[in-house]
């Protein structure tokens, strides 16, 4: 499938099977944090402690890195501390219809944030 220019994602990673050893069984592309490190941050030290180190073990394999479940400016300040440049969450967008991203996708145009949150935050 990577001959066909597929790339791999774990999803949830941190949680259930998705785990450290994975990481050496599958041909991964990307870590997709799950949500429960980012629950109680910014002020959960063990969890950005953990969020730190996952982050540094996907930049020594050279793997992309999603965090999900962003949902306060907190949380994605302290992603973008620790050079986490990728994320989703009801922070920078609200779920939308197929037609509403493809036109979003088409346009270039930058995520336009939830009704009540400030522009910069949706700028991740």
């Amino acid at each position: 499938m990577k001959s066909f220019g597929v790339r791999i994602a774990i999803d949830d990673f941190g949680t259930g099977f998705s785990s450290l050893s994975t990481l050496a069984a599958l041909p991964a592309d990307i870590l997709k944090i799950d949500r429960a490190f980012l629950s109680g941050l910014p002020g959960d030290a063990p969890a950005a402690a953990m969020l730190e180190g996952i982050l540094e073990v996907a930049r020594k394999l050279d793997l992309a890195v999603i965090a999900e479940g962003i949902e306060h400016t907190g949380q994605l300040d302290l992603l973008r501390s620790l050079g986490c440049g990728m994320g989703q969450g009801f922070l920078l967008a609200s779920p939308s219809p197929s037609p509403v991203l493809e036109a979003l996708l088409a346009s270039g145009a930058r995520l336009q944030p939830p009704a009540g949150m400030d522009a910069t935050a949706a700028g991740a």
